[in-house]
């Protein structure tokens, strides 16, 4: 029995509807002055597929990387990805080859995304950046599973926005923003049965892009991108050793 099939009765009442995977919104007309509401469904009775446990390990493996350690398996992932975004955005020759990618792996211990590969040059601060659960763009993506689109030319001072540093400090000054524009994508095992997030994958360009600013302006190029930048990560990290523990 699945969550869906347990509301179905609420939702042709017109009282719960289902806005994205693993999100209820329950609403009733004319509610009574102080009563109290209670939703509940049944949960699946069988045990559903999950991440397994190599790929498990390949995710501790990634938490314990830096700057420093990154293999070659790592690094031709990311230049897949850059490749794979300058195509499919149609990115004039002189605009290719100035895409960054990062990969952030969520830490359920800590409870926060740790920057874990990354193209950035070995001084770069972001490579220390990390966000607790919900908390700035690369949070809120991680929490909502929904592909998130920053560009700093777009913000206005003393304007409330969700970008935050990797010390999750306010940006006082715009100019202080490192990127001019960002995609950030859940990465998540969405073709299995019961989906699961592992990490956001980070887009971005310091300088101005036109192509790419115009293709994430299309929902649909974007979706189509972010789905092949998800399965990109995981059938490549699924093939990579794990390292033996020390």
């Amino acid at each position: 029995m699945c969550i869906r099939d347990s509301y179905h009765k609420a939702k042709e009442a017109h009282i719960a509807t289902v806005t994205y995977p693993g999100m209820v919104i329950v609403s009733l007309s004319y509610p009574e002055p102080s009563a109290r509401y209670r939703l509940t469904w049944a949960l699946p009775s069988k045990k559903v597929q999950g991440i397994n446990k190599r790929f498990q390990n390949i995710i501790n493996q990634l938490l314990e990387l830096n700057s420093n350690n990154t293999s070659l398996e790592y690094e031709n992932l990311l230049d897949i990805i850059r490749i794979t975004a300058e195509e499919h955005f149609e990115l004039d020759e002189n605009d290719k080859n100035k895409l960054e990618v990062a990969i952030l792996i969520y830490d359920f211990k800590k409870k926060c995304l740790n920057t874990c590969l990354a193209n950035y040059p070995s001084d770069d601060e972001r490579w220390r950046w990390s966000f607790k659960y919900g908390n700035g763009i690369s949070g809120r993506t991680f929490k909502t599973g929904r592909p998130t689109v920053f560009r700093k030319s777009l913000l206005e001072d003393n304007k409330p926005h969700h970008y935050l540093f990797g010390d999750e400090s306010a940006v006082q000054k715009i100019d202080d923003i490192p990127e001019e524009i960002l995609l950030a994508i859940p990465l998540g095992l969405s073709h299995i049965e019961n989906p699961s997030h592992y990490g956001v994958l980070r887009l971005s360009t310091k300088l101005h892009i036109p192509k790419l600013a115009q293709g994430l302006e299309d929902d649909v190029r974007t979706t189509l991108f972010a789905r092949a930048a998800n399965k990109f990560c995981y059938e490549i990290l699924n093939k990579i050793p794990p390292q033996p523990s020390q």
